[in-house]
């Protein structure tokens, strides 16, 4: 009697699948997706006196990739490939700004690429000191802002680069770019937050220096004139009923008639 349980047992198992017999714990065969193509950037160090020499690497990168390739100097269109392979070393002899990028491809030639930018300094100079003021610093969206760095000086040279970073986030990323004598710029803050505003300076040797200034944003209630108008807004955005919010039309291009 209890061979036949036994059987009738095992039979079961193996019609319904056992979880946990062999067949990667009740997993139904079914293997994890595979992950994106993602281009991720490492490189030390990013800012120093030159000769300056860089050690990068890609083994944050992730996705079936299949070839790695470097360019020391990218321009943001035109991809040179000066090495390739997981990791790279690449040595800077003169002061100034370089963007160090990288660019994976998988067995599709479907490519992503990251970048770095590599600050180089000459010897000897004294760095500049960055300041940055925001006006308004507060204020409902959308938030028009003056982004102002004219307090930045170089007590032994000039500035002549301010770059601009309207969302820093422990990364410096390059949004915008002025020259000098333009040490102010104006960026519209269009969804509800606390943002911080980076800017970074550079002189006419190389050298640098960033500040930081934190802008508040709330949301407003948009109040309609025209009932018709707010039917429309109320369908393209697909609400109903409740306050309308300048959050919730960011974005918002056209309206059915």
């Amino acid at each position: 009697m209890g061979l036949r349980v036994l059987k009738r047992v095992v039979v079961l198992a193996a019609a319904l699948g056992c979880v946990g017999c062999g067949d990667g714990g009740g997993s139904g065969g079914q293997s994890a997706p595979p992950a994106p193509l993602k281009a991720v950037i490492s490189a030390a160090p990013v800012e120093g006196d030159a000769p300056l020499s860089v050690t990068a690497g890609a083994s944050q990168s992730t996705g079936a990739i299949v070839s790695y390739e470097w360019d020391s100097d990218y321009d943001g269109i035109t991809f040179d490939v000066d090495a390739v392979g997981a990791s790279a070393v690449f040595n800077y002899a003169v002061f100034g700004q370089y963007v160090l990028a990288l660019r994976v491809t998988d067995a599709s030639s479907v490519s992503d690429i990251d970048s770095i930018t590599i600050a180089v300094n000459t010897p000897g100079n004294v760095m500049p000191s960055a300041d940055i003021t925001a006006t308004p610093s507060s204020g409902a969206a959308p938030l028009a802002v003056v982004l102002d760095a004219s307090g930045s000086f170089d007590s032994d040279g000039v500035i002549t680069t301010y770059l601009w970073d309207f969302e820093y986030s422990g990364t410096f990323k390059e949004d915008a770019c002025t020259l000098a004598p333009a040490a102010a710029i104006t960026h519209t803050y269009y969804f509800p937050g606390t943002f911080t505003a980076a800017v970074k300076v550079l002189d006419d040797a190389g050298g640098w220096d960033t500040a930081f200034v934190t802008v508040s944003v709330t949301d407003s209630i948009i109040t309609f004139v025209d009932p018709n108008l707010e039917a429309a807004v109320r369908e393209a955005i697909g609400k109903g009923s409740g306050d309308i919010y300048a959050s919730d039309v960011a974005g918002l291009t056209a309206l059915n008639a």
